[in-house]
């Protein structure tokens, strides 16, 4: 202990020393001692890489990022997903290490394209027409547009139909400011047109128009005057005051008219005299109905009133001879049965005049006789002609109904009809017993033609229902003998039925009856005895009779495997 010591202090690269705790000499002593050399990093120089994220017009699309980091160290930058963008490429490395000097990344995108939509916007007034150039704003599906509203000179704004402000759409959208013109001032020309002594000669005409606007007055042509003046200014402009224009006629020398009156019966011979009327020409005349002893006024032909003209005029007084007694023949027109075949006449006339009445010709019938008398005179009593045709027979026509079934085999009588050509017909569907209506061929009604035609109801047979007879083979004990056997056919089928013959073929293959059977009923039980050989206590007599009282008398015997069998 006691003796002295000495530490180092060391260069360690990249630090500068910065302290010493603790004695760095000194003497040993009992206890431990420590001495800390204590060192500061010298710092690195650092670098720092910009990244940003720009349109093909270098415009921003996303908040830029800045990477810092110790000189030579690594970096990574990374590319960004940018809605309705996609990538185009990178400028700058996008890896790398951090130098002293700053390193920019720029990773570029390309819009994707968006549809366009379209706003027009027209300036129209209340008739809807133009006022203003219209405008057209274009822009891309879901950007907002706004509109204008116009000032137009003369119009105040009214409404406007559509959207001012909205997003585009893929659609074309209308937006239409309407306006409402301001009203002018406006002013009133009066135009009259009198003659000298300031009659009216023609209906006045009012002028009417904004102030300021022009107008023009017109001179009429009226008949039997010449224009003599205007007063009053005929052209102009519309003032705020009321203006008056009067044109002035003088009339010209009329010629006179003349108008003869005549009184006439209805054969327009003369009743009584005449009268001549006569005045200037458009001066007003009135005629005069006169009374006629045996005569009604009837009418009047020419204007009973009205004014001369430069033509003669003529007004004719037509008078009706008061009646005389009547009579009445009445016109019909029948076959031979007194059957109406058109429409009867009624001839009326005085007493003693002529009649004649007329045939007609009827379609269908040929004129036989007259019943009463054609020409003659009107009598006071009531007389009939009777015209009587007959009828020109007509063609007949022919429609035959058969009732078959689908193989077309007759299920019921034929049925013809007949009857005029042109009448109408009806068939009838009949029921048949084991068949249903399937369809029909043909027109089931319509009308009689020169030539035959024909109706075909066809039917669909009815399935039969089907019956089953057990078949067992026993001793006299009712002790089975053999397999029962099961056969089924349809209720009282005929043996010469294919199934059925078939279904007692195959008994027969099988040991049952034979063929002189087949005509035989479908027995409900066979009964199978003891040949005579094997009994000794029942002759084959007995036994027969036996089994004919079992079995019924149609049956048969024979020997099968020592028994006796009765069908």
């Amino acid at each position: 202990m006691d003796a002295s010591y000495t530490t180092e202090k060391k260069e360690i690269s990249g630090y500068n020393f910065l302290r010493v705790e603790g004695p760095a000499t000194g003497t040993f002593k009992t206890e431990v001692q420590n001495v800390k050399y204590i060192y500061q990093a010298i710092p690195k120089p650092r670098g720092t890489v910009n990244v940003t994220y720009v349109d093909e017009q270098d415009a921003k699309l996303a908040d830029p990022v800045t990477l810092e980091g110790e000189g030579d160290t690594a970096y990574a930058t990374e590319k960004k997903e940018i809605t309705g963008y996609n990538f185009l490429r990178v400028e700058g490395p996008a890896t790398g290490t951090f130098k002293t000097e700053v390193q920019n990344v720029k990773y570029i995108y390309q819009a994707i394209p968006k549809p366009r939509g379209t706003v027009n916007v027209t300036y129209v007034d209340e008739q809807d027409a133009k006022l203003a150039d219209p405008v057209t704003i274009e822009g891309e599906v879901d950007a907002a547009y706004a509109t204008e509203k116009k000032e137009i000179t003369g119009y105040n704004f009214l409404r406007v139909e559509g959207q001012e402000t909205g997003a585009f759409k893929s659609e074309v959208q209308n937006v239409k400011y309407i306006y409402q013109a301001i009203p002018k001032p406006r002013g009133t020309v009066n135009v009259t047109y009198v003659d000298e002594q300031d009659a009216k000669l023609s209906d006045p005409v009012t002028l009417e128009g904004e102030v300021d606007a022009t107008y023009a007055a017109e001179k009429k042509e009226i008949t039997g005057y010449n224009f003599l003046r205007v007063e009053g200014p005929a052209t102009g402009t519309f003032k705020t005051e009321v203006q008056n224009v009067k044109y002035i006629y003088q009339a010209i020398p009329k010629p006179r008219g003349t108008v003869n009156v005549t009184y006439v019966d209805e054969q327009d011979a003369k009743l009584a005299d005449p009268v001549t009327l006569e005045g200037e020409v458009d001066a007003a005349y009135a005629t005069e109905k006169k009374e006629i002893t045996g005569y009604n006024f009837l009418r009047v032909e020419g204007p009973e009133t009205g004014t001369f003209k430069s033509e003669v005029q003529n007004v004719k007084y037509i008078y009706q001879a008061i009646p005389k007694p009547r009579g009445t023949v009445n016109v019909t027109y029948v076959d031979e049965q007194d059957a109406k075949l058109a429409d009867p006449e009624t001839l009326e006339g005085e007493v003693d005049a002529a009649y004649t009445a007329q045939k007609k010709e009827v379609s269908g019938y040929n004129f036989l006789r007259v019943e009463g008398p054609e020409t003659g005179t009107f009598k006071a009593e009531v007389q009939n002609v009777k015209y009587i045709y007959q009828a020109i027979p007509k063609p007949r026509g022919t429609v035959n109904v058969t009732y078959v079934d689908e193989q077309d085999a007759k299920l019921s009588d034929l049925v013809s009809l007949e009857g005029e050509v042109d009448t109408a017909y009806t068939t009838e569907k009949k029921e048949i017993t084991g068949y249903n209506f399937l369809r029909v061929e043909g027109p089931e009604t319509g009308t009689f033609k020169a030539e035959v035609q024909n109706v075909k109801y066809i039917y669909q047979a009815i399935p039969k229902p089907r019956g089953t007879v057990n078949v067992t083979y026993v001793d006299e004990q009712d002790a089975k003998l053999a397999d029962p056997r099961t056969s089924r056919r349809r209720s009282r089928r005929s043996l010469h039925d294919p199934e059925e013959r078939s279904s007692r073929l195959q008994l027969l293959a099988s040991g049952g009856p034979r063929n002189r059977h087949l005509q035989d009923r479908s027995p409900k039980r066979q009964v199978y005895l003891p040949s005579h050989s094997e009994t000794t206590r029942h002759s084959e007599c007995d036994l027969r009779g036996r089994a004919r009282r079992k079995i019924g008398r149609s049956g048969h015997f024979r020997r099968r495997s020592g028994y006796g069998l009765y069908n």
